[in-house]
């Protein structure tokens, strides 16, 4: 056992002791509640010097430790290698847990009177994780995780590397904001089960709600940052693509959302108590079943982000458990005591359109709860499936136009002040016309043309209020409406009136593609090669290489694409394959019962064939590929053939064209789908073509809307908990 292991487990008896002392300091006693700070300073000390620890062993090249083997090499950048300690799920957890102490520090620090509840939840919390990481330790040695494979104190050379869509900037800062998100949600659950205890749900909204802000702003941040990331690598040219585990952090934050919106009622109206209250407790336990979807493996066969399984799926499911029972014991326990004031008589009073706000994002986020869990769902009744993203973008139709007009209407009828009828029409015929003028010679697609008007109404609106009002009374609110309209009509441009075109460049042949010219000028020799292109546009002209090359570490085709950022539109050029000259003349790709013309023949795949009298004998299996060639009026069968033995031993069966002599060989081959590869060797003196690079070019119109609405949203929460800080105590 190291010294890391050590740590961990003394953060863990530490936890323990401080658990014990919270105890008794909620009853009262005085003296217990400062022995219980005491001991939970000492296990954050040892929590931050395991950090520094596993820091230095990935800065230091620890290749003995199996997490930093698993994820680093020595010939990662400083930043990848800082990276590289929440690349895994055992890294993750530790910053997690690193992460609450740092909030706990701070509630100690506030003197909250609930402070033993709220820290009693938070170590709760810390237990579980740090459960966790004594079983799954980061400090875990190679010899231990992988004994089949390394002998007892032995250390490689170098690490596996670090999967290249990490290899990011973004990296570095989205998943410790995430889970910063993550970690804040803790506090609105811990003070609303301390207001469960107490039964009193009067003061405790005052004292959570900068939490709250805090941890809805952080999470949407994690969120946003994640968009930016998969826009700028994953090649498909979009920033959120329905994956469940986008899904998995995208539920809690709208719960978050809801819930800072129904403190607001509670605050100014005492409406909402049960609602606050049970937004409070959900929001938490979404985010444990977040990372239950992505740590548990359950989603490994649907989405690109999901981690495998380490055999966590018990261990999950018991700490979501342990939460969901006693939230929901307390909260039936207090239901009826819980008492509110009524709403505004008004369908149109600002509390009843905030509360019609809260539904529609509360049965948005069921909705997608829903879609994300159906692996899970369907598993239990037949063979696991996935929904697609038609059914996100369909029920986000109806949703987003809901919470658009509540956002409006909200705006509007928030203040007492006397409403010009004549005005409100005048605003909404200009956004009808901002809306026609927006989407015309684009898109003939209804939903654009009545998501950019009231995306319009809602970003008018908030200016007006801005210019009329105290900034105080509406800074935050209004900057975060106005990033949200603006992220709408970034959505609506960068979606549906945006252009994609597949073209296949020939080397070295100027190809124009709308606005933009691409010429082909090969494939790079480096050692991570890439397809090399002249780029122009406009009268700007650069030579560009967009990454193209089998990863050692995952064994997978890696590509990236290069981004041209503009005013108008972004150029979005993503390579699809790249086509050796050569190879397009001497390989093919044939289904079963297809057929294709190349070097003056006709080949059709008539299906398998299995030499099964030589597998009876006790030889290796051998299968072939039946072709059937026709040359003028010359017809032949020809029989390439691979031989299959241990340990992925392939040995070549290849067969000869009668007409001309050519070499024919069977390269790969797919039985389920009935896929052949072939090799025909090219005949003395044949013309070779050119190599050519098949691309993605898109133009991503306005893109840069949606990315400025991020920030207007995340300055409006920031906003918001500079205002509250210092209340609420």
């Amino acid at each position: 056992m190291n010294t890391g292991t050590v740590l961990i487990l003394v953060a863990l008896v530490l936890s323990f002791v401080s658990l014990y002392f919270l105890a008794k300091g909620a009853a009262g006693n005085a003296m217990a509640q400062i022995t219980a700070r005491r001991v939970f300073y000492l296990s954050g000390i040892a929590i931050t010097f395991t950090v520094i620890l596993l820091f230095f062993a990935f800065i230091s090249h620890s290749f003995q430790f199996s997490y930093v083997y698993n994820y680093s090499s020595r010939d990662l950048p400083l930043a990848y290698l800082i990276a590289g300690f929440w690349a895994g799920q055992e890294g993750t957890f530790l910053l997690w847990v690193f992460i609450l102490y740092i909030l706990g520090f701070f509630i100690i620090r506030s003197n909250d009177r609930d402070e033993c509840l709220v820290m009693s939840i938070i170590t709760i919390s810390q237990v579980f994780l740090l459960l966790v990481l004594v079983i799954y330790s980061p400090f875990r040695y190679l010899w231990q995780a992988h004994p089949e494979q390394f002998a007892a104190g032995s250390i490689p050379p170098d690490g596996a590397g670090l999967n290249p869509l990490l290899q990011d900037p973004w990296m570095v800062a989205h998943p410790p904001v995430l889970f910063l998100g993550y970690a804040a949600a803790t506090i609105p659950f811990a003070y609303a089960i301390a207001a469960l205890l107490r039964n009193d749900f009067s003061t405790w909204i005052e004292r959570s709600y900068r939490w709250t802000l805090f941890a809805m702003t952080s999470l949407g941040i994690g969120i946003f940052l994640g968009g930016y990331w998969a826009y700028k690598v994953l090649g498909w040219g979009g920033y959120w693509g329905w994956d469940p585990v986008e899904n998995s952090s995208l539920i809690p934050w709208l719960v978050l959302v809801a819930l800072v919106h129904g403190m607001l009622v509670q605050r100014r109206r005492g409406a909402l108590v049960r609602t606050n209250v049970a937004l409070a407790l959900v929001s938490f336990i979404l985010v444990f079943y977040s990372t239950f979807l992505t740590r548990s493996g359950v989603l490994s066969n649907f989405s690109v982000h999901s981690f495998s399984d380490l055999g966590l799926s018990r261990h999950l499911i018991f700490f979501m458990l342990f939460y969901v029972v006693i939230a929901a014991f307390l909260f039936a326990k207090r239901f009826a005591g819980m008492r509110s004031a009524k709403l505004g008589d008004s369908a149109f009073a600002w509390d009843t359109l905030v509360a019609y706000g809260i539904i529609t994002l509360c049965l948005y986020a069921f909705l997608i709860l829903a879609g994300t869990s159906m692996p899970i769902v369907s598993s239990l009744f037949a063979a696991p499936f996935s929904l697609q993203p038609g059914y996100y973008n369909g029920i986000s139709v109806p949703m987003g136009l809901l919470i658009l007009c509540t956002i409006g209407l909200a705006g509007i009828f928030q203040f007492q002040a006397r409403r010009s009828v004549w005005g409100l029409a005048a605003t909404g015929a200009a956004c009808l016309l901002l809306a026609l003028l927006f989407n015309i010679n684009h898109t003939a697609n209804p939903a654009a043309y009545a998501f950019s008007a009231a995306a319009f109404f809602v970003a008018i609106r908030g200016i007006v209020d801005l210019l009329k009002y105290k900034p105080a009374a509406v800074l935050s609110s209004r900057l975060a409406h106005i990033g949200v309209a603006v992220m709408v009509l970034g959505i609506i441009a960068s979606s549906l009136h945006s252009t994609t075109e597949h073209r296949e460049l020939p080397l070295g042949k100027y190809t124009v593609v709308q606005s933009a010219a691409l010429t082909f000028r090969g494939r790079t020799a480096a050692e991570k090669p890439a397809l090399a292109f002249t780029f122009a546009r406009g009268r700007s002209v650069s030579e560009i290489e967009t990454p193209y090359y089998i990863d050692e570490r995952t064994h997978s085709l890696y590509r990236a694409p290069y981004i041209s950022y503009g005013f108008g539109h972004d150029v979005y050029i993503s390579p699809v394959e790249y086509r050796s000259g050569l190879d397009s003349l001497t390989r093919l790709i044939l289904e079963k019962g297809s057929a294709v013309e190349t070097q003056g023949m006709k080949i059709t795949f008539t299906g398998f064939d299995i030499d099964r009298e030589h597998m009876m004998a006790g030889g290796d299996m051998k299968i072939f590929a039946k072709l059937s060639v026709e040359r003028g009026t010359s017809q032949a069968a020809v029989r390439p053939g691979l031989q299959l033995g241990g340990s992925d031993r392939r040995e070549p069966i290849p067969a000869r064209m009668p007409f001309t002599g050519q070499e024919v060989r069977l390269l790969d081959f797919n039985v389920s789908d009935g896929t052949v590869y072939i090799f025909v060797e090219a005949p003395k003196g044949t013309p070779v073509p050119p190599d050519s690079a098949i691309v993605e070019v898109s133009f991503k119109r306005l893109i840069w809307f949606v990315w400025l609405g991020t920030i207007f949203i995340a300055l409006g929460g920031t906003v918001a908990i500079r205002r509250s800080s210092g209340k609420g105590r």
